[in-house]
Formats: C-alpha cells, sequence, structure tokens
C-alpha cells in the first residue's frame, strides 16, 4: 500500500495514540498547523486513509469515529 507524507503522518499519529480518540482540531493543530485550510482536511484524509485500509484485512485495524470525540484507530495489527 502507498501512502502519501501526509497520509503516512496522519496513521502514525493515530497509531501513537491507538484507542484514543484524537477530535479535528487535535489532529489538524498537529498536521496542519499553520495552513490556511479547514479543519474539514482532516475529513478528507481520514477518506482516505480508511479507502487504503479496507481492501486489505490483513491489517487487523481501522479508524473508526468516536461521536463528539474525533477519531480513534482500534484493533490490533496482526503480528509477523
Amino acid at each position: 500500500m502507498q501512502l502519501t507524507d501526509r497520509e503516512f503522518a496522519l496513521l502514525a499519529l493515530l497509531a501513537t495514540h491507538a484507542g484514543t480518540p484524537l477530535s479535528r482540531g487535535e489532529i489538524f493543530d498537529r498536521l496542519w498547523a499553520g495552513d490556511s485550510r479547514s479543519e474539514n482536511v482532516v475529513d478528507v484524509y481520514i477518506g482516505y486513509l480508511r479507502k487504503k485500509l479496507k481492501p486489505s484485512a490483513d491489517f487487523g485495524f481501522d479508524i473508526i469515529t468516536v461521536r463528539q470525540q474525533g477519531f480513534c484507530l482500534e484493533g490490533t495489527p496482526p503480528r509477523p
């Protein structure tokens, strides 16, 4: 699977905080600080990652939306 630098940074951020929801604002501030885009860019990139992760069940985890809290990486990646 190929990820852009920004997609990889987003996945790494979610993995670092796996099991803990991160709000759009938190994600935006960490990955798009100083950018003039709106926080909706977070939703767009979450969508990109979900599409790339879905085709393969081998990953063992998913990005979920936690109502009124944000996004969270949930599950356990398989062991090598």
